[in-house]
């Protein structure tokens, strides 16, 4: 557990380091998460889902993630709708309060804290529910906040296209068929980057300085995310699934992690309070290690 711990503050220590020590190029992150995207991510998914037995628990589990942004999505907007909170600023707490970083963060923290048995329920629960939802819901809702129209056409294609979501298909179509013990130890390999590559690459786009003056916004939207939406939702998830299982530890940790990076950019993208949104995962990552020790705690 503290190794990982350890992994987790050093990567990301040596990611804001290496941004303020100007040695290495701007474009740094955006080249960390091409290889993370198209390499590490897929590598890991191949390995670990070729073999993870397929329950309809697992599709329980990964639904709560859906329900996490339906959920995000409704508040924001009810709160944009009747208060003086700005539509963009609603579209931006939706894409972040309501997608959680349950890859570059969520997976070795689960391994941290409930073994490597439990990576494939992780996984699962990252393509089916997280990614997933990011490439159609979290593209809907971004055009929708900002006025652009999105194609059911361009979502599906870009669902298709994504590395991570064919390695996913390969991996279940390859099911019947035994890996060789040389393509086990080149993905565990290639998987394996991912943890330190992307923990480097989110500390190198840590960014302070709009915090406090956006203590309202940012504030009710990592509450929302950190605390209301993990507790709503494991108790939810309670009526189907026991609490002592590991899906329902996996679910509920996953919902409880930071906000996902991809929901930032996304929303920046989309000129939804690019600020904000940069606030919400630079300031959601560290005040997580926290509410995540908290609810590990009470899990017992």
């Amino acid at each position: 557990m503290w190794g990982v711990v350890a992994l987790l503050i050093v990567s990301v220590g040596l990611g804001i380091l290496a941004r303020r020590s100007r040695m290495f190029p701007a474009q740094t992150p955006e080249v960390l998460n091409s290889v993370i995207l198209n390499v590490a991510l897929p590598a890991l998914v191949l390995r670990v889902l070729h073999d993870v037995p397929v329950t309809p628990s697992l599709f329980a589990a990964a639904s709560m993630l859906w329900l996490q942004f339906l959920l995000s999505l409704t508040v924001f907007w009810l709160l944009a709708r009747f208060t003086s909170l700005e539509r963009g600023t609603a579209g931006a707490l939706i894409l972040t309060a309501g997608l959680s970083n349950t890859a570059y963060v969520g997976l070795p923290v689960i391994e941290a804290v409930l073994g490597h048995e439990a990576l494939g329920v992780a996984v699962f629960v990252d393509q089916i529910g997280s990614f997933l939802v990011m490439a159609s819901l979290g593209i809907a809702a971004a055009a929708a906040f900002s006025g652009r129209s999105a194609h059911p056409r361009t979502i599906a294609l870009k669902v298709l296209r994504f590395p991570p979501f064919i390695a996913l298909v390969v991996a279940f179509l390859l099911r019947p068929v035994a890996f060789p013990a040389w393509a086990l130890t080149t993905l565990d390999r290639l998987g394996g980057l991912l943890t330190p590559l992307a923990l480097f690459s989110v500390g190198f786009q840590l960014r302070f300085g709009e915090v406090h003056r956006r203590l309202g916004a940012l504030g009710a939207g990592l509450l929302f995310k950190l605390a209301v939406s993990p507790l709503v939702l494991g108790l939810l998830f309670a009526l189907f699934a026991a609490p002592a299982s590991t899906e329902w530890k996996v679910t509920v940790l996953q919902c409880a992690m930071p906000p996902m990076v991809t929901g930032g950019i996304l929303a920046s993208q989309s000129e939804l309070d690019p600020p904000l949104a940069a606030a919400m995962v630079g300031v959601g990552l560290p005040l997580s290690a926290a509410t995540l020790a908290v609810i590990v705690h009470l899990m017992g």
